[in-house]
């Protein structure tokens, strides 16, 4: 959330004083699901944490207690969004990683909270953070980034990795908060993990065959010790790894052609046990003739889980295979291997982000609790069930389907948002993943997830672009690529309640015909639902819903369009409705703003400012007058054409004494200009694409009789 500061401008009505009010998130749906970082943590039995946009929330999914969630505020200034997490062993500690408005790329930050006081109170954490050396010189373009994080079991070290092979593995202190040693390694490491029972002693498992062990003390640090026998080659990278804490030097990893491989005594004693996908071998023709292992199909091992002797591996994609550790005789010596017993493919998920066990201590259940794109889910795996086997024996994927949802939500960035004012209903889009979501948050607590879903797998003619619900949450509408499509809100699905149709040429009020040939791009009910505004590029149409046309055979039975907005010559980007419906604004990618009475046939005011562009408007009610509301504009321009814009150069002229009579940026006898604006700081990935996003806030009489002296700009807001 940002912080908000206001001043005080002056204006023909006096000094406004501005009291600017905190804003409480009340519901949340949702989590951030970042691919190769873990973003689910179990903390309690049926108790857990995920990532949700700058904080965090803790949820449950105990089906003997109601669900509840809470929003942990991460209290980190300038926090943009959480990376990952990674717990202690005892769940003492939780750390977060997370990326910053303004980072610095040759640095890396970790922030330690306390369990004990990350619920109830509000503290701020420990940071362990580590800069680049200037001996150390970071490629052109490369930001140096935290791959993973571990806790030893006595809590007194953190290991990470880094994406940069001469810094590799670093080890902090984690009671004095500073770094002990790195440690470089020959290629980029993935995972690193303390040894469960000697906290002084490290696996790394990385890029081009990086498995090796790192010992040290509180005097010296070793440089990493390969593993020995490794037999999957330097073209393989280890993805992850974990300990088996009844098996004393005993590690399991997983590789991204698709196979685990135990290692014992820091050597591989057996063959790769291949989980995800197969070699195929074929005979190099040329001397010498040996068999050769070709790639297949292969799917990364992304994480691995242990449960007693029970090992679950998990792929990139859906699919989850269950082993048991045992131990063999192999040349008189007595050794860890894996053995495969089941295959399950999740078929109702595309890709599982990660899992945890949903009981922490029990060795006897196997539920667990998963994260995918788009959803939280539980199922539970039959350890006694006997697997399914193809016509040769092998084991084969046992699909299944009896997952229990406890989180739902857009898998992609939602396009559009809509809530009904009269009930507790909110409506999504999301363009991207083609799913339109009506959610009911009148248990801001509970987190039941989506109370009706419709996906569209034909987009563009079935997928809307924009979604808008109407203030009754009875109906609402979809701007499609064809036309506007009005659906009922029922309690299972959305059905189509008519087609408004507004590409058949038709007649303006004016005489002039029109044909429409661009797609809805927009459209908004108006505050008590009787209208509809339709935007199709730099065209707006206003229709009323209580009256139906049956005077033309072509538009027999739709809605009457009572007005039609032609004044814009570039796209309208956004249309808002004042109070009582008698007034609506337009924005528009050129800089301007329109206010137009409804019903007449031309503009009523305009608010210009060239240069920029006019992203969003909002309107609200002046309490203290029957006749004035609140206009606020928002205008988004590239920060590199910051200083040429005229507006810039006014305000710099006001700020240092100038004149400060509003002025018309256009000669227009309506164009007004904000004497002051403010600025903020979209984050970009490209520093020199950042845009500065200005807002305005203006005060208007919408009276029917026009005032010079009507507009002018009331307060200004700067975005930190």
């Amino acid at each position: 959330m940002s912080v908000v500061s206001g001043n005080k401008v002056s204006s023909s009505a006096g000094v406004v004083d501005i009291r600017l009010k905190s804003i409480q998130v009340k519901a949340v749906w949702g989590g951030r699901a970042t691919n190769n970082y873990r973003s689910l943590i179990s903390l309690a039995d049926y108790q857990y944490i995920m990532p949700v946009g700058s904080g965090m929330m803790i949820f449950d999914s105990n089906t003997r207690l109601p669900k509840q969630s809470q929003l942990i505020n991460a209290n980190v200034p300038g926090i943009s969004y959480v990376l990952f997490m990674s717990p202690s062993p005892d769940l003492k500690y939780l750390a977060v990683v997370a990326r910053f408005k303004d980072e610095d790329d040759s640095a890396i930050i970790a922030h330690v909270y306390s369990m004990d006081t990350l619920i109830y109170e509000y503290r701020c954490p420990n940071v362990i953070k580590y800069k680049c050396p200037p001996d150390v010189h970071l490629p052109s373009g490369l930001k140096l980034e935290m791959r993973s994080l571990e806790f030893s079991n006595d809590n007194q070290f953190v290991v990470c990795t880094t994406n940069y092979p001469p810094i590799g593995v670093l080890i902090f202190d984690l009671i004095k908060c500073t770094l002990f040693a790195s440690v470089p390694t020959p290629t980029i490491p993935y995972h690193a993990s303390f040894d469960p029972i000697d906290p002084f002693k490290i696996c790394v498992t990385g890029e081009m065959g990086l498995l090796a062990f790192i010992r040290f003390n509180m005097k010296k640090v070793n440089s990493p010790a390969p593993a020995l026998g490794l037999k999957g080659g330097k073209n393989v990278s280890y993805t992850c790894h974990i300990w088996v804490p009844t098996m004393e030097g005993v590690v399991v990893s997983g590789s991204d052609k698709g196979f685990l491989c135990v290692i014992e005594g820091c050597e591989q004693k057996h063959p790769n046990n291949y989980v995800f996908g197969s070699p195929t071998t074929r005979i190099q023709t040329e001397p010498p003739e040996v068999k050769v292992a070709t790639s297949t199909d292969f799917k990364p091992v992304v994480q691995l889980l242990l449960r007693g002797d029970i090992l679950l591996a998990l792929s990139s994609s859906n699919e989850l295979a269950v082993f048991e550790l045992r131990r063999v005789m192999k040349s008189n010596v007595n050794s860890s291997a894996v053995f495969l017993l089941n295959k399950y493919r999740l078929a109702n998920m595309h890709t599982i982000l990660g899992m945890q066990w949903c009981l922490l201590d029990s060795l006897t259940s196997f539920e667990l609790i998963a994260m995918s794109r788009d959803s939280v889910f539980e199922f539970e795996i039959a350890r006694d069930t006997a697997p399914m086997l193809n016509d040769v024996s092998e084991i084969v994927y046992t699909d299944f389907i009896d997952e229990k949802y406890i989180l739902r939500y857009h898998w992609d960035s939602i396009r559009s948002l809509s809530l009904s004012t009269r009930t507790n209903l909110l409506a999504t889009n999301s363009y991207k993943d083609s799913t339109t979501r009506i959610w009911n948050f009148n248990e801001p607590t509970s987190f039941t997830g989506t109370w009706v879903i419709e996906n569209y797998q034909d987009p563009p003619d079935d997928n809307p672009l924009y979604v808008d619900i109407h203030p009754a949450g009875l109906f609402t509408a979809f701007a499609m690529e064809h036309g506007v499509k009005e659906f009922a809100v029922t309690d299972g699905i959305l059905q189509l309640y008519r087609n408004i149709d507004i590409k058949t040429p038709f007649i303006g009020p004016n005489g002039v015909p029109f044909i429409i040939n661009q797609p809805v791009s927009m459209v908004k009910y108006s505050n008590n639902g009787h209208l509809l505004a339709v935007v199709t590029g730099k065209l707006a149409q206003i229709f009323s819903l209580f009256l139906t046309d049956y005077n033309s055979p072509a538009l027999y039975g739709q809605p009457t369009r009572i007005m039609m907005l032609t004044d814009h010559i570039a796209p309208i980007t956004d249309i808002a409705f004042s109070r009582d419906d008698s007034v609506l604004f337009t924005t528009s990618s050129d800089g301007s703003i329109y206010s137009w009475i409804v019903g007449a046939y031309s503009r009523h005011q305009e608010y210009v400012h060239r240069g920029v562009s006019a992203r969003r408007v909002a309107v609200t009610k002046n309490h203290n007058s029957e006749t004035e509301n609140y206009i606020i504009a928002c205008y988004e321009v590239q920060s590199e054409m910051l200083s040429d814009l005229p507006i810039i150069k006014q305000m710099a002229k006001i700020q240092k004494g100038g004149d400060s009579q509003q002025k018309s940026m256009t000669g227009s006898r309506h164009g007004r200009q904000a004497s002051r604006l403010f600025e903020a700081v979209e984050e970009s990935n490209n520093n020199s694409n950042k845009k500065k996003s200005f807002l305005a806030i203006w005060k208007g009489d919408y009276s029917y009789t026009y005032d010079d002296d009507n507009t002018n700009l009331l307060l200004s807001i700067r975005f930190y």
